[in-house]
């Protein structure tokens, strides 16, 4: 193979990378509809069954998943929120958008989630909810507990990156202060039936470490969240409302982020349909 050979062949695995990490892409390749038959992978919904069709789009790439939904589904969708750091290149048509903070949260982060939990109150039992979560959705869509501020939940962020925490330890504490985080989203969406597609900047591809995990159950505990602060010797660094919260939660005083078998697994699906690292 000479230069000139060489070179077209880089330029043409570049353009098959490029092409292949689209998020457009990577979610009509997942997602089709036969008649009234909505197709995500091998699973179908029959759409005629289903009152309402909500879509729920927050990351970075968020514009994009949301344009290939609506693509795919046309006058069936409902209606919904795409929630990004960036303006879309084009309208939707049943969507709205709002424009959020990243890669620091701030109020219009938990404006933005406010929004969010109003569309899924309205959700119910016959209704579908499409999420489509990609990189930077945990500081896009922010919802910390009642008493906790989310000057409060960035102070304690960054306390616990200073500390030198890993991935998991900040996650652990992250989610037992978050309304959103940890399974949190999934709840509020319920009872109605719900699909997670899901494009990840995760090196492990785990799903409840994409986001931290809004739509799939909790491996940590409140017990985990306070072992990370005690180990790191935090805890007066802390905000204080932060600290009681995680007191009251290892004491059984408010309740755990979603676990392992407290949801239907047919009602739930949850799909990564892209990834940075493959």
């Amino acid at each position: 193979m000479d230069l000139k050979q060489t070179r077209e062949h880089a330029l043409e695995m570049y353009k098959e990378a490029v092409e292949a990490a689209n998020p457009k892409k990577c979610v009509l390749d997942h997602v089709r509809l036969m008649g009234s038959t909505l197709m995500v992978d091998s699973a179908k919904y029959d759409l005629d069954e289903h009152e309402s069709i909500y879509v729920i789009a927050f990351g970075k790439a968020a514009s994009s998943m949301a344009e290939a939904i609506e693509e795919v589904l046309g006058d069936r969708l409902t209606g919904g929120l795409v929630v990004s750091n960036t303006q879309p290149e084009n309208p939707y048509n049943k969507l709205g958008f709002y424009l959020s903070s990243h890669p620091i949260p701030d109020e219009r982060s938990v404006n933005a989630a406010k929004e969010v939990v109003a569309i899924l109150e309205n959700a119910g039992e016959k209704d579908l909810v499409i999420f489509l979560i990609s990189g930077g959705g945990s500081a896009l869509l922010a919802l910390p507990v009642p008493g906790i501020s989310i000057e409060d939940k960035e102070k304690a962020t960054v306390t616990l990156l200073r500390s030198g925490v890993d991935k998991y330890g900040l996650n652990a504490v992250r989610k037992h202060i978050s309304q959103i985080k940890g399974g949190g989203l999934l709840k509020k969406a319920l009872p109605a039936r719900v699909i997670t597609l899901l494009l990840s900047n995760s090196v492990s591809d785990r799903l409840d470490a994409i986001a931290s995990g809004p739509t799939v159950p909790d491996p940590t505990t409140f017990e985990d969240a306070w072992r990370v602060i005690d180990a790191l010797g935090i805890e007066h660094k802390l905000p204080p409302h932060v600290v009681v919260h995680l007191e009251e939660g290892r004491h059984g005083n408010v309740p755990e982020t979603l676990k392992e078998g407290e949801i239907d697994p047919d009602k739930v699906q949850t799909l990564i349909v892209g990834s940075n690292f493959k």
